[in-house]
């Protein structure tokens, strides 16, 4: 009944952007937590039910490693080629010392969960926590390679779901209160002895930290909380972001080039945002693959990793989008043109422009309103496109054309309907 020709001419689109997050296959039904490269070639991510796999060709394949724990795993880091560390539920320390091969467990002096662990050198390493009934502590500190954990209260009553240190001194973290489920942000001058609270301003619970230079640093977290630091936690304001969600992982390749991932406030596809001028602007990356991202980390400038829920594990070996032309001005609003030719036969045009990257549905119906063509229905960049409908098997008479796009998911932003005309 149709053949559809979709052409990305983009003659008036912004950025033109390939699609360049790539589905990797891990074979697991259990959700992955986090994920650490030690090279191009090598890297691990860890997850629910203590599952811990490794890649040693960029992720093109993963071997399962025996961790030796059934709880859930939530970070790991490596110190080393061949030196890690996995945290997770009730107090769970593994460490590694032949490249994930083997896993011992390490004695953490807690039966809280422990939610994401960093190391500054071999020896010194931090982990964040959850308090509960006596363990107040949510701090986690070693200075021995693991050998000897200390724990470590910050005074704040506050949870750590995320902790970076940007120097052997200089550290943060932040959670929430479980009382008063109030957000906070926490910092550190002394190597983590003592903790002050800062205002975080955020609506949601704090999920992840960055900090790119040693003053600069982000925060997001639900409820699509996303605020930024210049002056090393002295002061932190609002980012406006494109989408709402929960955030659930930051992670910035440079000063100013950094990426969130997480989940959309409705729909189920994974959430990858974008910014390029140090989190001023956030631009969204669609995905096609069904899923949520919990974690995400970058080798370097182009080449980026993202797992999240049953076993889902993207990459990137672009740096999430390739740029074909900066220099065309972007598309000014939603715009749905008439076909050409119109009348036609048996083959027309249509046209429409995105000022922003959406999911998009473009349907042909007869006069009664019976769908007789599916001409896109898939997320688009910002531009403009053009599709080439050929109606050979229709007959002549007068046909209709609906565009819908799609934010957020299924919300419905843009709708628009025209005629043509089919004389044979």
């Amino acid at each position: 009944m149709k053949k559809l020709y979709p052409i990305l001419l983009i003659v008036l689109g912004t950025n033109i952007f390939s699609q360049s997050w790539v589905k990797k296959t891990v074979t697991t039904s259990s959700d992955l937590h986090s994920v650490y490269f030690t090279s191009l070639e090598t890297g691990y991510t860890v997850g629910q039910f203590g599952v811990i796999f490794k890649t040693t060709d960029g992720g093109d394949t993963w071997v399962e490693k025996t961790s030796g724990v059934a709880t859930d795993l939530n970070s790991v880091f490596f110190t080393a080629d061949d030196t890690g560390y996995a945290v997770g539920n009730a107090g769970v320390i593994l460490k590694t010392t032949d490249g994930g091969d083997n896993w011992s467990t390490q004695a953490s002096g807690t039966t809280g969960d422990l939610h994401q662990v960093q190391f500054l050198d071999e020896s010194i390493g931090f982990i964040g926590k959850s308090i509960f009934g006596g363990d107040l502590e949510a701090v986690l500190k070693t200075v021995n390679g693991g050998s000897e954990w200390l724990k470590i209260d910050t005074g704040s009553f506050t949870a750590f779901y995320s902790i970076y240190f940007t120097s052997s001194s200089v550290g943060y973290g932040g959670g929430q209160k479980p009382v008063f489920g109030d957000t906070y942000l926490l910092k550190t001058a002394d190597a983590g002895e003592n903790w002050s609270e800062t205002v975080s301003n955020m609506d949601g619970l704090l999920l992840s930290l960055f900090f790119p230079p040693s003053d600069t640093g982000y925060a997001v977290g639900g409820f699509s909380a996303a605020v930024r630091t210049t002056n090393g936690g002295g002061e932190w304001t609002d980012m406006t972001t494109p989408i709402s969600g929960t955030y659930n992982s930051i992670y910035f390749t440079s000063n100013t080039t950094g990426y969130i991932a997480g989940q959309y406030e409705s729909g189920s596809l994974p959430l990858i945002l974008k910014t390029t001028d140090g989190g001023m602007t956030w631009v969204e990356q669609p995905q096609t693959e069904t899923g949520i991202l919990n974690s995400i980390f970058f080798v370097d400038a182009d080449n980026g990793f993202a797992c999240g829920r049953v076993g889902l594990m993207l990459k990137t070996t672009s740096g999430g989008t390739t740029a074909i032309n900066d220099r065309i001005p972007i598309a000014a609003e939603y715009n749905l043109r008439q076909n050409y030719p119109n009348p036609f036969n048996p083959v027309t045009t249509i046209k429409y422009s995105l000022p922003e990257a959406s999911y998009v549905s473009l349907k042909v119906f007869d006069i009664l309103g019976n769908e007789v063509a599916d001409l896109v229905n898939e997320n688009n960049q910002a531009g403009n496109f053009e599709v080439s409908f050929d109606a050979a098997e229709l007959s002549s008479g007068v046909y209709f054309y609906t565009l819908k796009t799609f934010l957020q998911g299924r919300k419905v932003n843009f709708s628009e309907t025209k005629k043509l005309v089919l004389l044979k």
